[in-house]
């Protein structure tokens, strides 16, 4: 199940850039489709991180078994309470007069999502420190698209930031993986895995959205563009075997744990630059471009067009 959800988290470093690039080109606009793939894509990752959390929880935990049940379920409504009580007053600090105001807003973002981290790991509450960290960046965010600049601003400065981050926690991950100690039936079976995960996400991708009234070929392009897989796996991939090494646990499970880092790296290097290039190669093939012209036609009043045409006075 651990492995399941680490698997599961659809890439939205992968997916959001693809879905922007297709809304300039036009394709899929008529029906909304890359609004709804990056929608579906946030909730996807909401439900793996949360999930993932949760099952550390019940993996690694000690004890009371009736405390370890009702434990998960606790993780994840702190975690939301969290970030209801913290993102709320977000809303108003800094003062939006305020000259440096989106730099203030990314830090305090940046600062209440890493203090719920540390803070929920000291007190074995790991499965409230994800979805605090979400919850709160999305009760602020509610908050600052009620302005005029929205959210874009601190956006902004958290995406300056990530091109920062995002070389070294995939350096960090590929630092993890050593590979004269891989052996060729976790290669194999870890690709057969991914292979089957795959299949039956596609299927199921395919038949879910059969009520949205999309076309067969525009429903086969949104079972393809939830294929890649790298930000959330290079996040949490490492955490069980990080965690296994800290509370210093049985070689037994240090290796599945290594087994399930060594995994989601094979889903980074099988499916995001694929998963990438499948966008950008059925978009044309799969969906409805729209012309230049068609919005402004479409937002042409009527009234306008069925004017009655004025005698030239001049002439009579």
């Amino acid at each position: 199940m651990l492995l399941g959800f680490v698997l599961a988290a659809v890439s939205p470093a992968v997916v959001v850039p693809s879905m922007l690039w297709l809304q300039s080109e036009g394709y899929g606009m008529d029906k909304g489709i890359p609004t709804l793939v990056m929608a579906a894509a946030s909730f996807d990752d909401v439900v793996a991180i949360t999930g993932f959390g949760v099952t550390m929880g019940v993996v690694f935990a000690t004890g009371n078994l009736a405390w370890t049940v009702a434990k998960g379920p606790l993780e994840a409504v702190v975690g939301m309470l969290y970030g209801v009580i913290v993102g709320f007053p977000l809303w108003y600090l800094p003062d939006k007069d305020h000259p440096e105001k989106a730099t203030l807003r990314a830090a305090l973002l940046i600062a209440s999502g890493v203090a719920v981290m540390f803070v929920s790991r000291r007190l074995e509450f790991g499965g409230s420190g994800a979805l605090g960290c979400i919850s709160v960046a999305f009760v602020a965010a509610f908050g600052w698209k009620r302005e005029h600049d929205g959210a874009a601003a601190a956006s902004k400065t958290c995406s300056v930031l990530w091109e920062i981050f995002q070389p070294t926690l995939f350096g960090l991950i590929g630092a993890e993986v050593q590979i004269k100690n891989l052996d060729k039936a976790t290669i194999f079976l870890g690709l057969a895995v991914i292979g089957t995960a795959l299949s039956f996400r596609i299927m199921t991708t395919f038949l879910v959205v059969y009520g949205a009234n999309l076309t067969i070929k525009e429903r086969l392009f949104v079972a393809i563009a939830w294929l890649p897989k790298a930000t959330v796996q290079a996040a949490i991939g490492s955490s069980a075997l990080d965690f296994a090494r800290t509370i210093k646990a049985d070689d037994d499970i240090i290796q599945v744990a290594s087994q399930v880092l060594t995994i989601a790296v094979l889903s980074i290097l099988a499916t995001a630059p694929t998963g990438a290039a499948a966008i950008a190669l059925a978009a044309p093939r799969l969906l409805h471009k729209d012309k230049p012209g068609d919005e402004e036609a479409a937002d042409k009043p009527r009234d306008e067009a069925a004017a009655p045409v004025q005698p030239d006075s001049g002439r009579l």
